[in-house]
């Protein structure tokens, strides 16, 4: 069987073929999508695990999330005890991700309004891993990164605003409080919020979404300081909000 409550988050792990999910179960879970069998590993956390993210130097880490703390593990020799443990944030944790590039840098996202970044060479414990703390001043949702080589984390706050960072030196590049005005400008119908940031052959992308199903794709620069350049605009298909695009 599979979770017992409601998925929080899917991510993979491409060094080992697994998908990963986290749920209110308590359980994050590694599938391999060529067995056709249950998840081959499975990590209980305390309370709900809300997200899951594999990585590491070494390509041996997952990382799962409860809204408090993050639990890392060894992937190769998955067991009862973790190898780490970070207590980062004051309010509960939105997200975790490891960096497509720099695969030993863990970042967490929160309610506190903070991301914080984790060297996990330098040990597994926030005292010695945390190297910076990035201050949005609203509520994190989600986190990613774009740029060719992944220089910049893009994060989008439960307000509907906008953030970019600039990687290489850990400083905010851009700041938009509420992305929704602007959007709802450019595709000239009004957007209720934030879908996600996508980068595709070069370029990065947002979509947006309304209440009655309705989905807006537009070009941003990397730093997200000009005005959306549209690309598409879809109605007529959902009839409620849509909260997940694969690009």
């Amino acid at each position: 069987p599979g979770h017992q409550a409601r998925i929080n988050d899917v991510t993979c792990s491409a060094a080992h073929g697994l998908f990963l999910s986290a749920g209110g179960d308590g359980m994050a879970m590694g599938w391999d999508p060529r067995a056709e069998q249950p998840a081959t590993h499975t990590l209980r956390v305390p309370g709900e695990a809300v997200s899951v993210t594999a990585g590491g130097a070494a390509e041996n880490l997952v990382a799962v999330a409860t809204p408090g703390q993050i639990r890392l593990w060894d992937i190769r020799k998955i067991g009862a005890t973790p190898l780490g443990l970070l207590e980062p944030h004051s309010d509960d944790i939105s997200q975790v991700r490891f960096h497509p590039t720099q695969r030993q840098m863990l970042l967490s996202g929160a309610e506190d309004g903070l991301v914080c970044v984790h060297d996990t060479s330098l040990g597994l414990d926030e005292e010695d891993a945390t190297i910076a703390v990035l201050n949005l001043e609203q509520p994190v949702s989600t986190i990613g990164f774009h740029g060719d080589n992944a220089e910049f984390l893009h994060c989008c706050t439960t307000v509907e605003g906008l953030l970019v960072f600039d990687m290489t030196v850990f400083e905010k590049v851009s700041s938009i409080p509420d992305a929704r005005p602007a959007l709802s400008n450019a595709f000239q119908s009004k957007m209720d919020f934030l879908i996600s940031l996508h980068w595709a052959q070069g370029k990065l992308f947002l979509a947006a979404g309304s209440h009655d199903g309705g989905v807006g794709v537009c070009e941003l620069d990397t730093a997200c300081r000009d005005q959306p350049n549209v690309v598409a605009k879809m109605v007529g298909g959902h009839v409620e909000a849509v909260r997940s695009l694969y690009w």
